[in-house]
């Protein structure tokens, strides 16, 4: 079986390492990725996953690769502290699998990925 490949795109360092971690231990390729614009040959690779944070659309180069994220219909788990209106505006033509508002167990967001990718495990 592949390993699945995860980009975080999350601000917050502390939670990027520590979903990392929790992500590389559970199988998972997982990448971090602080800019869109700084990391394009990364982005070559559209991944299997995406953990984000809510308000992705505020990093540099997001419009850029926000059609390859539609077009391939990458299935994204947002994490954040708020939902407003004009985010939702922007997520809404995304592949949003899963919503974690923080404070949230990283672990949680663990388990809900291995069950995201259950049906293909099981072929």
């Amino acid at each position: 079986m592949k390993t699945k490949t995860v980009f975080i795109i999350e601000q917050d360092r502390i939670t990027s390492l520590d979903l990392k971690m929790k992500l590389e231990n559970a199988g998972y390729t997982a990448f971090h990725v602080n800019s869109f614009v700084n990391n394009e040959k990364q982005l070559d690779t559209i991944p299997d996953l995406i953990v984000a944070y809510s308000d992705m659309r505020q990093m540099p180069g997001f419009d850029k690769i926000r059609t390859a994220f539609i077009e391939n219909k990458t299935p994204i788990i947002c994490i954040g502290t708020k939902s407003d209106f004009e985010t939702q505006e922007v997520c809404k033509e995304l592949t949003i699998v899963g919503m974690f508002m923080k404070p949230f167990n990283s672990r949680d967001l663990i388990t809900f990925t291995d069950n995201f990718f259950v049906p293909e495990k099981a072929k």
